[in-house]
């Protein structure tokens, strides 16, 4: 399960979609796929290190600066892409539906960064292993965390449908109370609340998304097998698709 963006990684988050909303990659790249495979890698390689120059220049000006003069020194500056794009990719695994155009022009991006033609020029990679709610935890010695019975109520979803009012509150007074006792019960100088709070509610974030993607898939597949019969068809309303018929290819 990937881990919340914390709000600097948001700014971070922010940045990486701003380059990749002005940036021309894909076009600049494609336009030399006629030519050599020297000059593509060459175009590949060029249009990469402006944008991590980019990257830097946003963050540092005077690092930018620097960078303009000094092509060796893109590689001193490894950890913090790395880091950049991580965030870039977690945020989209957790919401597919955002960054459609800039996650595009990202993945042909890494892609080609970690290629064996584009790699050894450019010096070091660019990509690194997404940042999960399991791998925080261990980090900070907190995987015990994550064996709790009480995380099952901490990160449940407080579903409103079919429910008063006062069954929601009390089922969110739950939740609360199951979050501050594992927040007690499991806080040290190595895992903060805050570190098993950003946890606990990464894991919550998983749930909601799962639930809201399933739930309609059980929803049409009810209907269709309480209101529909394979075996016999009412005029008007069958559900078979037919070339040509009502907009059907």
């Amino acid at each position: 399960i990937p881990l919340r963006l914390t709000l600097g990684e948001r700014k971070m988050l922010r940045l990486v979609e701003a380059a990749m909303t002005c940036c021309d990659y894909t076009s600049t790249v494609d336009h030399n796929t006629s030519g050599s495979k020297a000059r593509r890698t060459h175009a590949q390689l060029q249009s990469i290190a402006s944008i991590l120059k980019g990257l830097v220049t946003a963050c540092d000006y005077a690092a930018g600066q620097k960078l303009s003069t000094e092509e060796d020194e893109l590689e001193t500056y490894q950890a913090f892409f790395v880091k950049m794009f991580e965030i870039a990719r977690r945020h989209k695994i957790m919401n597919p539906e955002k960054m459609r155009t800039e996650y595009g022009k990202l993945i042909y991006l890494l892609q080609d960064a970690v290629s064996p033609t584009v790699q050894p020029h450019l010096g070091f990679s660019v990509v690194g292993p997404i940042v999960t709610v399991h791998d925080f935890l261990k980090e900070r010695r907190g995987v015990a965390v994550l064996e709790d019975a009480l995380i099952e109520v901490a990160t449940e979803e407080i579903v409103g449908r079919k429910k008063t009012r006062q069954q929601i509150r009390k089922d969110i007074q739950k939740k609360e109370s199951a979050v501050s006792r594992l927040k007690t019960k499991y806080r040290s100088h190595r895992l903060s609340e805050d570190d098993i709070h950003l946890a606990l509610y990464s894991i919550g974030d998983n749930n909601s998304f799962l639930h809201s993607n399933r739930v309609p898939i059980d929803t049409i597949i009810d209907f269709l097998t309480t209101h529909f019969s394979p075996g016999k068809v009412q005029e008007g309303y069958s559900l078979s698709i037919l070339s040509g018929e009502n907009g059907s290819r």
